[in-house]
């Protein structure tokens, strides 16, 4: 699970050094959370199985995600990229609830919840909250 972590934690800080407005980063974070690509679907197949086998560490990973989510929502509400008028609590609740579930539906089903329509409603999403919507070419 440790090397799992580590895979995710580097590829997060690639995406932090490169270049990119906070909403395509935000959002290419955010992507890295959910089995995306060949790398993140087993990785995510792999820590999935592993939550499954053993739920009380699955409070405590639920809860580093839930710190991820937290933490991109309050900085893009800090960096004034969210629109005045919503309830960041809230919102942030409901982007966690879209990732776990987005995540768990790519790894139950693959098949039906492409890569292309994750981003579809992942950036869909981002940008009822965003003040300067994004397009999904951009990330």
């Amino acid at each position: 699970m440790d090397l799992v972590k580590e895979n995710v934690s580097k590829r997060i800080d690639s995406i932090l050094q490169s270049k990119g407005t906070p909403e395509q980063t935000s959002i290419r974070i955010l992507l890295e959370l959910i089995p995306y690509n060949k790398e993140s679907e087993m990785e995510m197949s792999v820590w999935f199985h592993f939550i499954m086998a053993d739920i009380h560490h699955r409070q405590q990973e639920d809860e580093g995600v839930l710190e991820g989510v937290q933490r991109i929502m309050t900085e893009l509400h800090q960096g004034g990229i969210l629109k005045d008028s919503i309830n960041l609590d809230i919102e942030t609740e409901r982007l966690y609830a879209l990732v776990d579930g987005l995540a768990l539906h790519a790894i139950l089903n693959p098949k039906r919840l492409q890569k292309e329509k994750i981003k579809q409603v992942l950036v869909n999403h981002m940008n009822t909250l965003f003040k300067q919507p994004i397009e999904e070419t951009d990330i």
